[in-house]
């Protein structure tokens, strides 16, 4: 189970940095994710959440922070606060949500809990966010999102070298801490 949740996670992580275009490291990636399947996003649904992101910032300037706009998403739609979905051209009523659920199940359901409510919502969401998604015109990369991506192989390459030096540079601070005099 936890090799499965694994690969799910870096499969995720991998169509995420697809869909934003490679302009935004990992390491944002995976906190962006984290703070989402905390709010109770499905980790499913986080490449779509990037590539609408993604789309948006190149669609309308004020949501040019991808990752700011990926966290006020994920928080509407775990919260479901329509204001910020307006904002972003999704609109959705909870109420008119669960209407459409109950008619298209004939009526014939029992009391949703609080749970089965929230995800139903979250779901009609998602489909707005698709419809949406079609909508907005395809990314293209320009010369801003070649110096992101640029900056994001950096500060990926950054902690690749940081990570491969440390166990190095504890060996060397523990040879050094005995010849510094203590005070």
């Amino acid at each position: 189970a936890f090799n499965r949740t694994v690969n799910n996670s870096q499969s995720v992580l991998k169509d995420m940095q697809r869909e934003t275009l490679g302009t935004i490291d990992k390491f944002r990636l995976m906190s962006a994710a984290t703070t989402a399947v905390n709010r109770g996003i499905k980790s499913e649904m986080l490449p779509t959440i990037s590539a609408f992101a993604q789309r948006l910032a190149d669609a309308d300037p004020q949501f040019r922070d991808v990752i700011g706009t990926m966290n006020d998403l994920t928080n509407a739609i775990a919260t479901g606060r329509t204001i910020a979905l307006k904002r972003m051209g999704i609109m959705t009523d909870e109420n008119q949500i669960i209407e459409d659920y109950k008619r298209a199940h004939k009526g014939i359901i029992p009391i949703l809990s609080e749970e089965q409510r929230q995800m139903i919502i979250q779901e009609a969401i998602m489909g707005k966010i698709k419809e949406r998604l079609e909508e907005l015109p395809k990314p293209t990369i320009d010369a801003a999102d070649k110096m992101a991506i640029l900056q994001a192989k950096f500060t990926e390459a950054k902690i690749e070298i940081g990570t491969a030096l440390a166990p190095a540079f504890t060996n060397l601070v523990d040879q050094i801490m005995p010849m510094i005099p203590t005070i």
